[in-house]
């Protein structure tokens, strides 16, 4: 494809003004934009608007890093490029970071495809006034940004994804598919070029990249990773989240990740996250993900919590050139270390096997016609029960607390991520002994865990612990309270009942006494505060005491009328990949 597909009379009569744009920009596919983008983007002599260097420079460059084996290079050169939004080398760029997921053969089948197999009456409509395509099935009406593009743009755009839904039958949901055509558009003049891209980035076949997910499933495994990712690496941010979300689940919160991406974003910040996720795959979106949270969290002052968090930061996003760039934003998410594809895909694997495995009837709740969240998914995390292929049986020989049904019930109120995870059993005071020393070194640094208590009377009841017990040495030699709102208490026997954080569901910053969640020293372990404690050991483990709890708005755990109780077995189960 030439650089500047248009010149000339042809050029001056796709502007109002009459006035032919920059050389540079040429490249662009600007007969397809609409009138502001122009006067934005494209007019004018800011071929290199943000810096990136020359064009001719930038493209010898990189197309002798492209050659490379070593990709490190090309990596770090793409992203600190730092081309501007009409810069001439973006059309080459995304052309050849396209081409080389396929063979020439492939890439040139694809494109004769488009060219053979567009249907007639599309053809027919170009140019007319009333051009009207549906909306292909894979794609999510909340995500249907096209970044200026104008009637004849969208139209190219709906027509392009059409072929694909006829070329890739199997893809059933794949959001991410209609802002990355509608921006190709933007660069690459020949829609069977950008056909040709679009199957590439669904078909890689010589580079190991992953550029979207295909499905319903795949989806909704993307946001249970997105939140494990900043429960992992940003828990202060995960906990500001937890406080400020209100009665919305926490996994519904993370569904609006690609929108973040996709729909709030400007233009001019998207594009050069394209820029690195159209070589590196999607863990760039991941990333740009983490960012946009770490962000939005140390430049709101780090507040304790938000009311309307998402509203919030969707505003945030929308103004990001007032207060950010989209340098700090691929900076700060490229910090992440050991955040690698093959990590993320192993995550969302697992997510997707559990999904998979529900009652189809937990996949198919509705939702009102104007609620614009992925079809089929709506209420899927509120409903979901855990399959019983994926309650570990093998915990029952393990445990000498839990019988099967008490085990089915814990395993309904644990977090989705940790239900698809072998439990380990790491401590039982019938092998290690009551003592506190024991029972540290036993659990050592996993996270979370969970703690399963039997008393001579034949209560039974526990804790879900969202943090390491060595944490307990944050405070140094004072004791100190760590962990986050996704801890919780519960009772099995002789009623099932689980106990929550209070501050779930509440708009308001919670107060202190709410927020006591773990805590232990060398001569005391406790759970919960705030009025008494959910469950307290002192040096040892053969006894304890429970009493009503302000974090958790629980009662005593055991029947026992002073909240004393002496332990037959404790037990304690850590979470393994």
């Amino acid at each position: 494809m030439p650089e500047s597909p248009l010149d000339g009379a042809a050029a001056r009569a796709l502007f109002s003004n009459g006035e032919v744009p920059n050389k540079s920009t040429l490249s662009l596919g600007y007969g397809t934009v609409e009138k502001d983008y122009q006067r934005k983007f494209l007019q004018g002599n800011g071929a290199v608007a943000g810096g990136g260097g020359g064009g001719d420079t930038d493209k010898g460059q990189l197309e002798r890093l492209l050659k490379n084996s070593n990709v490190n290079p090309a990596k770090k050169f793409i992203r600190d490029a730092n081309w501007g939004p009409n810069h001439i080398i973006r059309a080459h760029l995304w052309m050849q970071l396209a081409k080389r997921l396929t063979s020439d053969s492939d890439w040139q089948h694809s494109v004769q495809f488009y060219r053979d197999n567009l249907p007639d009456a599309y053809r027919k409509q170009e140019g007319s006034g009333q051009r009207t395509i549906p909306l292909p099935v894979f794609c999510d009406a909340a995500m249907t940004n096209t970044y200026h593009l104008n009637d004849e743009g969208r139209y190219r755009c709906q027509k392009v994804l059409t072929m694909i839904e006829a070329n890739q039958p199997a893809i059933t949901f794949a959001p991410v598919l209609y802002p990355v055509t509608a921006l190709l558009l933007h660069f690459i003049e020949d829609e069977a070029q950008v056909f040709a891209c679009v199957d590439a980035l669904l078909r890689p076949r010589t580079v190991p990249r992953r550029f979207t997910g295909e499905s319903l499933h795949a989806s909704r495994s993307a946001s249970h990773t997105v939140a494990e990712l900043v429960r992992r690496r940003m828990k202060k941010v995960y906990n500001f989240i937890l406080h400020s979300i209100g009665s919305t689940p926490i996994d519904d919160f993370f569904d609006n990740w690609l929108r973040w991406i996709f729909v709030d974003l400007p233009f001019e910040v998207v594009i050069r996250i394209v820029d690195c996720y159209l070589y590196e795959g999607m863990k760039v979106l991941f990333r740009s993900a983490l960012a946009i949270l770490k962000i939005f969290h140390r430049n709101s002052g780090q507040p304790a919590s938000l009311p309307n968090l998402s509203a919030s930061i969707s505003r945030y996003c929308r103004e990001w050139p007032s207060h950010s760039s989209s340098t700090e934003l691929l900076k700060v998410g490229f910090a992440f270390s050991r955040l690698s594809q093959e990590q993320i895909l192993l995550m969302i694997r697992d997510y997707e096997q559990v999904i998979k495995s529900a009652p189809a009837a937990d996949l198919l709740n509705q939702n009102s016609a104007t609620d614009l969240r992925p079809r089929g998914l709506e209420h899927h995390r509120r409903s979901l029960s855990v399959p019983l292929p994926f309650v570990p049986a093998e915990l029952l020989q393990r445990s000498r607390i839990l019988n099967q049904d008490q085990l089915y019930c814990l395993w309904q109120w644990l977090p989705l991520r940790h239900r698809i995870c072998q439990p380990t059993l790491l401590y039982t005071s019938e092998e290690h002994g009551v003592s506190l020393v024991t029972f540290f070194q036993q659990c050592g640094n996993n996270e979370p865990t969970l703690l399963i208590v039997k008393t001579k009377t034949g209560d039974v009841f526990g804790a879900f612990c969202s943090h390491s017990w060595e944490n307990r040495h944050l405070g140094g030699k004072n004791l100190s309270y760590f962990g986050t709102g996704e801890s919780f208490l519960f009772a099995l026997f002789p009623e099932q009942k689980i106990y929550q954080w209070v501050g779930l569901g509440k708009e308001v910053t919670p107060s202190p006494s709410s927020c006591l969640f773990m805590a232990a020293d060398s001569n005391c372990l406790i759970i919960g505060g705030g009025g008494g404690f959910g469950i307290r050991f002192d040096s040892t483990l053969a006894m304890g005491r429970t009493e009503t709890c302000t974090t958790f708005a629980s009662p005593p755990l055991s029947d026992a009328p002073s909240g004393d109780f002496q332990c037959t077995v404790v037990e304690v189960f850590g979470f393994a990949n």
